[in-house]
């Protein structure tokens, strides 16, 4: 079973770069996660779809004389990670002649190191340590003086230039990536100051058409050549966009503590709190709460981090606005509401049956968000709404019924002959 890379490689007191993505966008999620806790996205329920988190994970503590357990990846994590452990292996028979590192983290940091020693080297899933960071790079390929670093991404390239500093400005995905990239040559940097470095991402090409009949079989069987994948991969120019991250560029999408600082200044931040756990960790209520997954507490009777930090004297301080269904009104994204019990309901739908009496065939989206409202105000909903002629529908069917159920699945690699990245194939 694939284990997920993003929690494999992490040491306590050691940063990588899925630990930095979430601090860089909130110092809290840091401290949340050192402390071991696990949490994915929140999932909701309830007529409103105001629901709390379902349980469906916990918090990970190793105490004295437990051995260190590894939280479990859902089904979408380890799906990513197997795309790109395939473009990973595109990358091998692209660049041939290389070794791999191992899964082992120390001896693939000691071989890592030593490898790329030599005037000329090929590493596949190196690790470089520096201090209390981290980070496993796809391929690194040593020339002379000259270290370039890939690093794979399973987003389609869809932008006409090569070169990551232009797709930047129309995606912030896209920054995130370079933030990513910058760490990388961060650290590589610092274990061997004297090479010039550049940096590559790849990309699944939308325009690749595979001409085997199974070639993710192929290469998940190292049966795959590299003409069968010459032009599977869209390598990007990220230069430009990576240095403007290491000098203090591209604050976008991070917190506002770490404007203004160099990426030097951000990385002795966030590891003098490494080292103890301790230090100032500001609260500010920003765009990055919205998908935060410690916002809210787990289950019920759990605190989110909204609760901790704010105090409150709502009746459901764990419901917020960002959890409403609907685009949100200038109060709602600017932070004057941040909780659903702030948000006015609307004149004409003071309760339930308000809503009942003026819904027509559908339920509008305008009358789902009051619905969430009014549960935020704990008035009375039923446990269920049915509407006024789909029991008449439901009489009108002609028995027997007959359901026709399938599934798709889809990969960077194609899956048949003729396939693109992604493209479909039904079961």
């Amino acid at each position: 079973m694939l284990q997920d890379r993003r929690w494999s490689d992490m040491r306590p007191g050691r940063l990588n770069p899925y630990l930095l993505r979430h601090a860089i966008s909130c110092p809290l999620k840091l401290r949340y996660m050192m402390e071991g806790e696990v949490r994915a996205h929140p999932d909701r329920e309830g007529i409103g779809g105001a629901g709390r988190r379902s349980d469906t994970g916990s918090g990970v503590r190793k105490t004295e004389g437990e051995t260190e357990r590894k939280p479990a990846a859902g089904p979408d994590v380890l799906w990513r990670s197997e795309v790109k452990i395939m473009m990973r292996r595109v990358l091998s028979l692209l660049y041939p002649g290389g070794r791999e590192a191992g899964k082992d983290h120390g001896r693939a940091s000691a071989r890592t190191k030593e490898w790329l020693s030599g005037s000329n080297a090929i590493v596949y899933g190196g690790v470089a340590v520096w201090g209390n960071c981290s980070a496993r790079l796809p391929v690194m390929i040593r020339e002379g003086d000259r270290l370039t670093l890939l690093q794979v991404h399973g987003k389609l390239w869809k932008y006409r230039e090569r070169s990551l500093t232009e797709g930047i400005e129309r995606n912030r995905t896209l920054l995130t990536y370079a933030r990513e990239a910058a760490y990388k040559k961060w650290i590589v940097g610092k274990l061997f100051p004297g090479l010039e470095m550049t940096v590559r991402l790849c990309f699944p090409n939308p325009g690749f058409r595979s001409g085997t009949g199974n070639l993710y079989g192929e290469l998940a069987f190292d049966e795959a050549r590299a003409e069968d994948v010459s032009s599977l991969l869209i390598e990007v120019e990220a230069d430009r966009a990576v240095d403007r991250v290491l000098q203090g560029g591209g604050t976008e999408e991070i917190h506002p503590v770490f404007r203004g600082k160099t990426f030097s200044q951000q990385m002795k931040w966030i590891a003098d709190r490494l080292e103890s756990a301790s230090g100032e960790m500001p609260f500010v209520v920003s765009d990055a709460c919205r998908t935060c997954s410690f916002r809210t507490g787990m289950t019920d009777g759990d605190e989110g981090c909204w609760e901790k930090q704010m105090e409150t004297d709502y009746s459901n301080p764990g419901l917020h606005v960002y959890d409403l269904i609907g685009r949100r009104s200038p109060a709602e994204s600017g932070g004057s509401h941040r909780f659903q019990e702030d948000v006015p309901l609307p004149e004409q739908y003071g309760t339930f049956r308000d809503i009942a009496d003026r819904s027509e065939r559908t339920i509008t989206m305008q009358q789902r968000r009051s619905l969430q409202l009014l549960s935020a105000r704990n008035n009375p909903l039923p446990a269920e709404w049915l509407k006024k002629d789909l029991v008449t529908k439901i009489r009108d069917l002609s028995f027997p019924l007959h359901f026709l159920d399938f599934e798709a699945a889809a990969s960077a690699v194609p899956m048949v002959s003729g396939g693109r990245p992604y493209s479909r194939v039904l079961f």
